[in-house]
């Protein structure tokens, strides 16, 4: 049910900056404090998983998906602001 809110912002929010509503870039930052929370936390979980001894990602493939939602949601913060 969360994902499904969170989508529904996501085109609420496209929609408005498409049409270059003000708001729009107001509620943008929502997305990028998502992903970074998302970055962060996978960071921590896989790190937990491993030291359970199950290996969910080699190291590159981990510190990949957790540079590309944590840059990505930089970028998003600062567009929007």
């Amino acid at each position: 049910m969360a994902d499904i809110l969170v989508g529904w912002v996501y085109v609420f929010i496209g929609v408005g900056l498409i049409l270059d509503i003000s708001w729009s870039f107001k509620l943008a930052w929502i997305p990028g404090v998502i992903f970074i929370y998302h970055s962060i936390s996978f960071w921590f979980w896989s790190r937990n998983q491993e030291y359970r001894g199950y290996k969910y990602r080699n190291t590159i493939g981990r510190m990949g998906w957790f540079l590309a939602n944590l840059l990505s949601g930089i970028f998003i913060i600062l567009f929007a602001w």
